[in-house]
């Protein structure tokens, strides 16, 4: 199984600049963005932006949706992610949890 991704470890303050504003730094991983709703609001705010779903036309939708932008899509499962730990800098979950399978995974985050 490979490492999983997850926040960086430093501080939640951290990521607030000097305005007071969030700074969500480079890579962001968004997990579960179903028809990407919030995939929109969030590519507009950070460099570089990965979502990351389990549902095969899901990810086709949303991936042609976002196609030339800073939206990478993958197919991915939230509980084995592909990606090594540490390469990003904040991860967004929203409304997603209630489909993980066990309480054990849902509280692992």
């Amino acid at each position: 199984m490979p490492a999983r991704s997850g926040p960086a470890s430093r501080e939640p303050s951290s990521c607030l600049g000097r305005s007071g504003k969030l700074n969500l730094r480079d890579e962001v991983l968004e997990i579960g963005p179903g028809p990407g709703l919030t995939t929109g609001v969030l590519r507009a705010t950070v460099p570089r932006l990965t979502a990351v779903e389990i549902d095969f036309g899901l990810v086709m939708r949303l991936g042609l949706r976002m196609a030339g932008s800073n939206v990478r899509v993958v197919q991915a499962d939230a509980t084995d992610l592909p990606f090594p730990s540490g390469c990003f800098s904040a991860v967004s979950l929203f409304t997603m949890l209630h489909h993980l399978p066990s309480v054990a995974s849902r509280t692992a985050w």
